[in-house]
């Protein structure tokens, strides 16, 4: 099987040869992995534990999805395409997961603050007069994108939806605010 290409494999799994799958895995298994975890860094390096859930992700859809592969394709590309809007799709559903979370949370009454130790709320303090000594760096429309899209979860989208300005303007805003907050002292 070594010796096939990678769309003679394909259409051999097509057909039921769980082999020819092993063999594709085998092939494209760490050069997907490496995609994965470099989209991540790039995008959102916080889901980087999610790279072997994302990868699995990946090849069940291609085993589900494997009758609709058209012969004449080149299989490389549909994987890497694949793993592209898989790993996108991820990192979107888990943001959304955790604003929605962030956003129920801030609803809720504080019920757990005399659960907290003093080590938390000291430690707590500390982190919220760092962010403000960061933030003072910022204009108050740079304060308000930062607020908007690290605190509230909003995405660049919503936030430049929220303040009436087109998106690449949000982006260079938080952009050009996370440069002078890593310039500050």
């Amino acid at each position: 099987m070594r010796s096939m290409t990678d769309e003679q494999l394909m259409h051999l799994y097509q057909g039921g040869d769980e082999d020819a799958f092993r063999e594709l895995y085998g092939r494209y298994h760490h050069q997907l992995e490496a995609f994965v975890v470099n989209t991540l860094n790039a995008l959102c390096p916080a889901f980087l534990s999610d790279v072997a859930d994302i990868l699995q992700t990946i090849f069940t859809w291609v085993h589900s999805y494997r009758g609709q592969f058209i012969a004449g394709t080149m299989v490389k590309p549909w994987l890497y395409s694949t793993a592209n809007r898989l790993t996108r799709n991820h990192i979107e559903f888990e943001t959304r997961k955790r604003r929605d979370f962030r956003r129920s949370a801030a609803l809720e009454p504080d019920t757990a603050e005399g659960d907290v130790s003093q080590r938390e709320a000291e430690a707590r303090q500390q982190d919220h007069e760092m962010v403000q000594r960061c933030m003072s760096v910022l204009s108050p429309t740079q304060q308000e994108v930062i607020r908007l899209i690290y605190f509230e979860g909003y995405t660049a989208q919503e936030v430049a939806d929220k303040l009436g300005v087109p998106k690449t303007t949000v982006d260079w805003r938080r952009r050009e605010s996370l440069a002078r907050m890593r310039d500050s002292p």
